[in-house]
Order: structure tokens, then sequence, then C-alpha cells
């Protein structure tokens, strides 16, 4: 019986290839795209679901209070955040009666041959983001029990041991090849060797923690022990274990009896207590580069971080930078459901329609003795016929496009698993019960068919009021979600065009910042590395200098330049004491700001024909030029970098007021109404310095920072730095750049490694903003597809529309109505039904689009103009689908017509 039923419901569809295109078609593109969204969601919701009892595991992550290095000082580069802790903090934790489990994890030199399809240069800014490469680990025995890591050869029994390891299946292959590793020896960093004891499954790529060889914290123990021998130097990268203050991330899980709040709580006070005492033997700490930075109070604020929550939380909660982003996931989600509604509308509103054709089939089955209960079921079964159809259809195309798709939403292919068990399992029970849905209604209508009434009527049946009302009311939904997604895609393209248009405070067109890394290596003893590091603090100056003419106007500063989170420190008047505001210090040559090409709006810039301003400059360069590295020894033993000075007094004398060029965005902080009340007036760097600034220009805000942000304060200063903008015309990028190349290898001695790369800084502009715009090209594909699926719907409608009508259009043309009206008195129908149906979608897509653009601080001004647009547009496609069923009615002679 089954069988026959799904036979009978084949035949059908093929009987009706208009039909049955229309809806296999769009309906594949539904599940396409539902399936493509969903197989991506579903795989960032899965994020450490692996790992045993996730739910109830967390990790400890600190940040540095600002008061540590003096009143709003940061030091930048440093995060926010970081993942890893004193290692002694545990023994302190590990006492707590709510902790059920503790591992320590460290990152070190890597346990295996390199990879050599893994890029070897670090990303530069603008860079598309990178996966992490999968590294070593070092970590506790108990590491993993808590991470439920699974053998398929060997075990951990002797990973107590130095110089054991423990590698992945993939590593395995890549480094091993056919041959099994248990037993086998391979080469490290540093040409050391190690041996393999056990293979573990690959943990899935839903993951922070990626690696492929794990060892035990003996063997760094070790190797750092060997290094420190080698170099005959003691190194802050000393390590004893747990015994010495080495930073480790440290995984906590509470027992399945723990309250969550009691614990988090009762973790972070512990770690706080533990934290601030152990910060008390602490006076120093390690920035970018290796350079060691005095703190005068310092102090760690501890956070407790749910293992779950670091995948999606963001980095600014959770520290950890990943791909996860909520608002991305709830709009694609909310695409997706969109194009899988107008779809299915789609075969709902067309089965509507064509049943007005089958009313005398089922009418002829009754009368036959078939019961309502088998036509039901036929019907269903047809409808399963369509769905299972699409389906397959769908995953091909999923299959196929997601490289592409991941690509447009800048996520890793990796995240897009079609073959995911649990996804293909809910996916298939997801369209079984849309096989049901979609079919159910139709399958209903046709099944109460009465069957006098329908044999009664002959080839013009007409549709019922309820059937009228369902198809009008499901058509005219698909054109609104249709018309709500275009609303938002529009909204979406007017605020790209605004970033691309606005003008930032600065010129991006041809300026490019110089990026020019100090190629020191982490095993050079520390008086080479202080002298390497001093060497590279100088050296862009001088490789520019060398240049060629193809660059013109080198400008050097130091600070943040474009992206990133600016370090602010305070201001106020320096007799007073009083604290205005906070603004970012930017230390400039004189040049610099016509190089950016900065708009003044009152005062002046700075001038290298000024006598005041070349003065400070002057003084500025001599100093920094006395600047060098000290080398010194703390009382544990620990060798520290600092920068230093020579004696000044020497030296040039010191203006008695800095000239200053400040930012618009300053002026409500010094209390002032019109730029020009700014000129003259007199701040301090810090509240209570004497060390005047005395302000002698006012240019235009920066947006340095993207439009979700609001601008910040900028004061700059007469001080050259090491960083470069230049400004490069038509000259050959690439030969620019190998020339610097050239240039900045000798001038570190040869130095193969050394490299100058030179990028636009529109370009690392546009990659502040990547996300948001895959976010706008991944909508409005969704967009145009669901305008298009309901375009073939439309088509489909008034094609069944115009064969019921064709006697009544035979009739109108025997009267003296000419092609053109009737054309016209369908299409016009067509156009004031899908005009008030993208009306409805004005409210809703007005509201999703205002949301989107709540993030950015300095947005295009969401004008009315786009929802009437939206609405021209949709009604256009509308009018083109209806269009190309009416031509073919009016198209169709009065003799004809009135013999159907």
């Amino acid at each position: 019986m089954i069988l026959h039923w799904f036979t009978t419901g084949w035949r059908s569809l093929v009987a009706n290839p208009l039909f049955s295109f229309i809806t296999i078609i769009s309906l594949s593109i539904g599940c396409c795209g539902a399936l493509l969204v969903g197989a991506n969601i579903k795989q960032h919701l899965s994020f450490e679901r692996w790992i045993p009892a996730a739910d109830r595991t967390y990790i400890l992550t600190r940040d540095l209070d600002e008061k540590s290095f003096g009143p709003g000082m940061r030091i930048g580069g440093m995060p926010r955040w970081e993942t890893t802790v004193p290692a002694p903090m545990r023994e302190t934790l590990e006492k707590l009666p709510d902790v059920e489990m503790m591992a320590g994890v460290f990152r070190g030199q890597s346990l295996l041959p390199p990879d050599p399809s893994i890029p070897t240069t670090p990303p530069m800014p603008g860079d598309p983001p990178r996966q992490a490469p999968a590294g070593s680990i070092y970590v506790d025995p108990e590491f993993f029990d808590l991470f439920g890591l699974q053998f398929v050869q060997g075990s951990a029994e002797g990973l107590k041991e130095p110089n054991q390891i423990v590698i992945t299946e993939t590593a395995a292959r890549r480094v091993f090849g056919d041959v099994s590793p248990v037993g086998q020896m391979t080469e490290g960093a540093n040409k050391r060797s190690f041996r393999v004891i056990g293979v573990i499954k690959d943990p899935p790529q839903t993951t922070h923690l990626r690696f492929e060889a794990i060892s035990s914290v003996r063997t760094l123990e070790q190797i750092t022990a060997a290094d420190n021998a080698a170099q005959n130097s003691s190194m802050p990268r000393s390590f004893n274990g747990w015994n010495n203050g080495t930073p480790a991330t440290i995984y906590i899980r509470a027992k399945s009896e723990a309250d969550p709040d009691n614990f988090t709580a009762s973790l972070k006070q512990t770690a706080q207590a533990a934290g601030d005492e152990a910060a008390k033997q602490t006076s120093t700490i390690t920035g970018p580069g290796g350079m060691s930075f005095p703190m005068t109070n310092p102090r760690y604020d501890y956070k407790v971080v749910p293992l779950l929550d670091i995948h999606l939380g963001g980095p600014e909660l959770t520290s950890f930078v990943s791909t996860g982003d909520i608002k991305l996931l709830a709009t694609l989600g909310t695409a997706a459901i969109a194009l899988l509604i107008v779809s299915a509308f789609n075969y709902v509103t067309l089965s509507l329609a064509r049943s007005l054709r089958r009313r005398r089939e089922v009418a002829v089955r009754k009368v036959l003795g078939a019961d309502q209960g088998a036509l039901v079921r036929h019907y269903l079964a047809e409808s399963a016929i369509v769905t299972a159809i699409s389906l397959v259809i769908g995953f091909l195309l999923a299959e196929l496009l997601h490289p592409w798709f991941a690509r447009t939403i800048g996520q890793p292919e990796t995240l897009f698993d079609l073959f995911d068990p649990v996804f293909l399992t809910s996916s298939l029970v997801i369209f079984a019960l849309l096989a049901l849905a979609v079919g159910a209604y139709p399958a209903f209508y046709l099944a109460n068919t009465r069957p006098r009434t329908a044999l009664g009527e002959g080839g013009s049946a007409s549709p019922g009021r309820m059937s009228q009302w369902v198809t009008g009311g499901l058509m005219g939904l698909q054109i609104s979600a249709a018309t709500g997604l275009l609303i938002v895609s529009l909204t979406m393209t007017a605020q790209a065009n605004f970033i691309e248009n606005r003008w930032l405070g600065f010129e991006t067109k041809d300026r490019y910042q110089v990026f020019a890394p100090c190629p020191f290596s982490p095993q050079m003893p520390q008086e080479e590395l202080a002298k390497m590091q001093m060497r590279c603090r100088t050296g862009v100056r001088t490789i520019l200098s060398r240049a060629t003419t193809d660059i013109s106007q080198p400008a050097f500063f130091e600070g943040l330049l474009i992206g990133g989170e600016p370090a602010l420190q305070p201001f106020g008047r320096s007799a007073k004491g009083e604290k205005l505001g906070e603004a970012t210090m930017m230390r400039v040559d004189l040049d610099f700001l016509q190089t950016m090409g900065s708009r003044l709006v009152a005062g002046r810039m700075f001038d290298a024909a000024s006598a005041y301003d070349k003065a400070l400059s002057d003084y500025n360069t001599a100093m920094q030029a006395r600047m060098k590295t000290t080398v010194q020894t703390d009382g544990q033993g620990r060798t520290m970098v600092f920068m230093t000075s020579d004696d000044m007094g020497a030296g040039p004398v010191r203006p008695a007021r800095v000239p200053v060029v400040v930012s618009a965005a300053i002026l409500p902080s010094l209390g002032v109404q019109t730029p020009d009340e700014a000129i003259g007036q007199q701040i301090a760097s810090q509240p209570n310095s004497q060390y005047a600034l005395e302000i002698i220009g006012v240019v235009e805000d920066w947006n340095s920072r993207p439009l979700k942000f609001a601008v910040s304060p900028i004061i700059f200063m007469p001080q050259s730095g090491n960083q470069a903008v230049v400004e490069i015309g038509k000259a050959s990028l690439e030969s620019v750049q190998t020339q610097l190349t050239q240039a900045w290898r000798d001038y570190l001695g040869n130095a193969p490694n050394a490299s100058v790369q030179l990028r636009p800084l529109a370009q690392t502009l546009e990659a502040s903003y990547r996300a948001d715009f895959q976010l706008m090209r991944a909508v409005t594909t969704f967009a145009l597809v669901a305008i298009a699926v309901a375009g073939l719907g439309v088509y489909g409608l008034s094609a069944f529309e115009m064969r019921r009508r064709v006697r009544e259009i035979g009739i109108r043309k025997a009267l003296g109505a000419s092609p053109y009206a009737v054309g016209a008195l369908a299409i016009g129908r067509a156009l004031i039904f899908a005009a008030i149906a993208a009306l409805i979608a004005w409210a809703p897509g007005f509201a999703v689009a205002n949301q989107w653009l709540s993030d950015f601080v300095y947005r295009t001004n969401l004008s009315w103009v786009v929802l009437p647009i939206a609405m021209l547009i949709v009604v256009a496609f509308v009018a083109l689908a209806v269009s190309l069923s009416a031509i073919r009615a009016a198209a169709i002679r009065p003799g004809l017509a009135l013999r159907v």
C-alpha cells in the first residue's frame, strides 16, 4: 500500500512538470541554505562539548590593573585579559572542597618537525584571520582524564619521564606515514629527540585548545635547564614546574554536586587573595618585544570563565579569540529560516492552486470507494517525495557550495560538517516534519472535496473562499519575508558605502605603514637580545633615509595608528592637579600630520621651519639617541631588560613648554565650545605633572578605530617615533618592498629572516570591518535568493491561475478586450497584492535593520527611502514573474479558449 502511494505520487509529479520543477527547485534552495547555516551553527554550539563534564569546567583569567603602572598608564600592545595565571596558584585552588580535578597546560617549543603546509611568517595587520596551528603542550598527568582523550595506540603511563611524547593520529601520519609511531624517535625544536609512547584520536575541530603533541611538565623543565646551561645565562623563562611563577592555563572541574554560582565565587575569591599575595613579590612585567617594565603597585583582577562560554562569549569577556559571533549566527539563522519558509510556502501555495485541477480526480476516487484517510496519506506521500528529492538536491548543493559560503562569512571550512551524525539525524527529522507541514493542508483540502460538487464543476472549478485566503496569505508571507530581508540588505549596503566614503580625519590613499619585525630569536642570550632590540628601534628610520625616490614624505610616529584599542591615559591641569579626561598620547615628527592629510580647524600644525617646534624636536631626537638597553638581574636570579638613558645634563635644555596639536574630541574635556578657545591652553600629560603641554592647533577627529566606537581624544606630541608611514605613488609596491627588505637585512648584518612589509592603511582599515562586510554579503545573498524563490512561486501560481481563467479570457477577448488589456488586468492585480504584502514587511524589516545599525556609533541615516526601494524591487520581480504567464494567456485565441 505504501509503495502504491509513493508510485502514484511520483506519476502525479511527472505528469505536472511545471509544478514539480518549481516546487523542487525552490525547496532545494531553501534546504541548501538551511543546511549550510544549520551545519555552521551546530559546529559553533558544539565547541568544547566533547570534553567530559564541560558544563562544570572552568578557566581562570586575569587582567593587570591599570594602577600597576601609575595613574591610568598601560603598556601598548599588552592584552586586556590573559588566559594564563601563576602556576603555584594550583596548590591553593585544589584545596577547595568543591574541586574535583585540576590540570595545568603550558605552551612551549615544538616537539615535532615543522609542518611545511603552515605559513611561518606572522600575520600582518589586515591579513585574513588564520586558524591557530596545532602546536605542542606540556601538561599534568590529570590532563588526559580531564579532557577525556582516547588512545588508539600506547598509553600515557610513561609520560611522567622526560622526553616522552604522545601525538595525534594526524601528526602520526604526517611524521611517520604508515609506520607505527609507538617507540619511534622524532626530532623537535633545536634538534632535540623525543620518543613517542602513544597516539590519541585527533581532538575535534570545535575546540580552543589545538595541539598535535603532548609531553609532561618534566620535559619542559629539562628543555629550559638545557637552554640555560647552553647560554650560560639566568633567563626569565627559567622553569621549575609548579614551584615558580611560570604562567599556565589552569583548567578546573567542579564536583557534580557543587553549586555553580557558589563555586565560581569561591574560586575567584581564593584566586584573587592568592594573586594579591604573589603580586607583592613582583616589581616588573615583560611587555611586547621582551622588554621589562617596572610596576609601582602590581595587582591582577581574576575572573572565572566557564569552558562553554569561551567560544561565543567574545574576547573582551573571555580573553580567547575565536571565530564565534552570536550575532552573526543569529542573523544567518534568521535569514536561513526566512528562506526556508519562503520555499516551503511555495509548495503549499502551488499545491492549493493545483488542487483545483485535481478535485475531479479526488471525486472519482471517492465514488470508487476511497476513504478520506487513504487520500490524505496518498497526498502526504507525494509531499514526502518532493521533500526527499529537494533534500537530496539541497544536500548536494550545500556540499558543493560550503567552501564558497565559508569564505563569504570568513570562517574555516572545518566549521561546516554536513556529515556529522547528530546534524544528519536532526536534519532528517526536521525535514520529515517539514514534509508533513507543507503537505498537510493541501492533502486535507483535497481529501475533503465533495464528489457531487467537484463532478458538477467541470473544468472551470473555482477555489473556495478558504482556499483563496490561505493561498493568498502564504504567498503574501513569502513576499513579505523576501522584502524584509531586502530591507536589511539594503541598509547594510548603505552602511558599507557610508564607511567607505566617510572622512576619517586622515588620508589612506597611497599611504602605507612600514612593518619591519625584529628578527630576534627566543634562544638568544639576553645581552644579544637587548642589542638586537636596540638596533631595531632605530632601523626603520635608517633604511628609509636610504630609500629610493619611489617613497615620498616618510613620517614617523609612536602609538596606535589604525585598529585596536587605544591606550588612554589621563591628562589634566599641571598647576591645579585636576584630571580633565583621558586621551591617547601619540608621538609624531613635525611632518606627520601633513603626510597623513589631517585637516586643521584652528591654530597651526607643527612646522619644521619653526624654531620653537624644532628646538623640542632636536631635544627629543638627542634624548632618543642616548637611549640604551640595560640588562639587570633581580633577587630571584631572573634577567630583565630595561630602557634607560644617559645623564642628560650635558645635552640640550628641554623647552619650558611643549607645543602639542590635539583632535577636536578633546574640546568637551577642556570645557570650551569652539576650537579657537583651546588654542594657547596648557595641559599636562598627567594631572600632577609640571610638564606643560601648550595647545597650538586643533585638527579634525581621527576615526582610527572602526565606526562602531566613538572617537577618543588624541594629543600629538612632537617627538619622532620608530614607526613609519610612507606615501607611495605610481611606483611598484613589490619593487619598493624588495628594496626595503634588502636594506633592512644589510642594516642588521645580513639577517636572512629579516623582511619589510608595506601594508596599505586602507587595507588595514577594511580588515576591521571584515566581519560586518561578510555578514552583509551573506544576508544580501539570502535576500536575492528569497526574492528569486518567491518569484518562482508567483510565476507558478499565476500560471495555474491563467489556466483556470482561460474561458474568462476568451470571453473578454471575444467582447473586444485587447491582449494588452487582458495582460494588464492580470498584472495589475498581482502588483497591488505584492505591494500590500511588501508594505507589511516595512515595520519588522526597519526594526531589524535599525537593531543591526545600533552597533555603530557613526552610521548612515536609516532613511525611509530604503523601504519603498525594497518594495519596488520586490514588486518588479513579481511583475516579471506574472507577466510571463499573462503574456501567454493574453495571446490565446478566443475560439480555442471558449472550447476549453
